[in-house]
This record gives structure tokens, C-alpha cells and sequence, in this order.
């Protein structure tokens, strides 16, 4: 996975359980080779909140969703991406076009980066096989609707 700094080489990801019956979600299968996972492991990403709409009543209520690991057996295991840090809402930022320009505000993602410790995922299901894991989902399951990027997706 290239690092970069470009917002747009990011996955944008939209939800509104309103409209789907089961809860949407985004999966990442890695290469049934060369990627070495063990207990000691951590699976990173980058997530940046766009959500531009404030609640009616101007709550800031934090976006949440569940990261699920799961290896070829089929076991899995859940853990909220709260578990590690909430997700900030959008950054908020001056910008002045010229020096006599009037100050604008713009919302721009603000980027977090998470590390999720595999030794806590086998924590909750000690089942769960690290060298065997085959897929990384990000499943929309704990807010209603959001909009988020999500980038540089990786073990380490």
C-alpha cells in the first residue's frame, strides 16, 4: 500500500440504514500469500469523517462503525472503531482567498490513522486464526447514516 497524502486516493463510503435492511459494508480480502500475520500484528487504515450534515439540534453525535476480522475458517471477531479512538467530525478551516478576500470557512476530512491490535480481536474470539486471515471488514452497523474515507489499509 503506497502512502499518500491525496484525500482522493481514498475509498469513499457513504451509509444510510434508512434505505437497506441489512447493515451495509465495506470488505478488504488480502493475498493468500506473502503477508505475514501473527498475534503481534496490527491492522492500520486511515479514516477521515465527511459527513457534512450536523444533526437538527447541532449534536456532534461521533461516527461509529465495527472493524471484523476473519480467517478462512470462517471464525470472526468484532471490536468498534470506538475501541480506539472515536472519529473526529470534519475539520473545520479558514481559508482567504487574497489577502482583502472574507474568510470562508471550508470543511476538509481530517485524517486519523488506527491501529487495531490482532491480540485484541483473538482476545474476543480465541478461535480466531491470525496467520489465517483472509478479510477486513468495515461494517456500518453502529450509526444510523454517515459518510467517511477510508485509506492505506494494512498489517503491520
Amino acid at each position: 500500500m503506497g502512502h499518500t497524502t491525496d484525500p482522493y486516493n481514498a475509498v469513499a463510503l457513504e451509509w444510510d440504514q434508512a434505505a437497506t435492511s441489512a447493515a451495509p459494508a465495506y470488505r478488504v480480502i488480502l493475498p493468500d500469500q506473502d503477508i505475514d500475520i501473527s498475534n503481534q500484528s496490527s491492522i492500520v487504515f486511515s479514516i477521515a469523517n465527511t459527513e457534512t450534515d450536523q444533526d437538527v439540534d447541532g449534536a456532534d453525535t461521533p461516527v461509529d462503525i465495527t472493524i471484523v476480522v476473519e480467517d478462512e475458517l470462517g471464525n470472526t471477531s468484532r471490536l468498534p472503531l470506538s475501541s480506539v479512538s472515536p472519529l473526529l467530525p470534519m475539520f473545520e478551516g479558514a481559508l482567504a482567498k487574497s489577502p482583502f478576500a472574507l474568510f470562508q470557512t471550508t470543511k476538509e476530512p481530517l485524517f486519523q490513522n488506527y491501529a487495531f491490535q490482532l491480540a485484541d480481536f483473538i482476545a474476543n474470539n480465541p478461535a480466531l486464526k491470525p496467520e489465517q486471515i483472509r478479510k477486513i471488514s468495515f461494517v456500518f452497523d453502529q450509526s444510523e447514516k454517515g459518510s467517511i474515507m477510508i485509506r492505506d489499509i494494512g498489517v503491520r
